[in-house]
C-alpha cells in the first residue's frame, strides 16, 4: 500500500526555551507553520511534570520515524511472503504486519 504523511514536514526536533516546549520542523515553511506544537512549562510546573513533558515531546519527534520504520516493516514482510509463497495477502495475517498496519492506520487516519 502506498502510504502518505500529510502533516508538519519532517524531521521535528525538542527545544526547550523559556520555559516552554517547543516542537517544530527544521524545514523550512514558514515561522508559524514550523511549530507542530507547544506547552508551557511555568515556574508552579513541579520538575515531575517537566521531565514527563519533555519525555512525551522526545517520543512525538521520533513519531514520524516510528512511522516510516512501521511502513518499511510492512514492505518488507509483504515481499517476503511474496518471495516464499508468491502471494503477498500471506502477509495479511502475520502478527508483526497485523500491528504495524494497526499503528500505520492510526498515525495516518485510515479506516480499514
Amino acid at each position: 500500500m502506498n502510504y502518505e504523511f500529510k502533516g508538519t514536514p519532517t524531521p521535528w526536533v525538542v527545544e526547550i526555551s523559556n520555559q516552554i516546549a517547543w516542537l517544530w520542523s527544521t524545514r523550512p515553511v514558514g515561522a508559524k507553520e514550523n511549530i507542530v506544537c507547544h506547552r508551557s512549562l511555568a515556574d508552579d510546573c513541579k520538575q515531575e511534570v517537566k521531565y514527563r513533558v519533555v519525555a512525551d515531546f522526545n517520543l512525538l519527534s521520533a513519531a514520524p520515524d516510528l512511522l516510516q520504520a512501521l511502513i518499511s516493516i510492512e514492505e518488507w514482510n509483504v515481499q517476503q511472503a511474496i518471495d516464499q509463497y508468491g502471494d503477498a495477502s500471506k502477509a495479511d495475517n502475520w502478527a508483526c504486519v497485523v500491528a504495524a498496519r494497526q499503528a500505520i492506520r492510526k498515525a495516518l487516519n485510515i479506516t480499514p
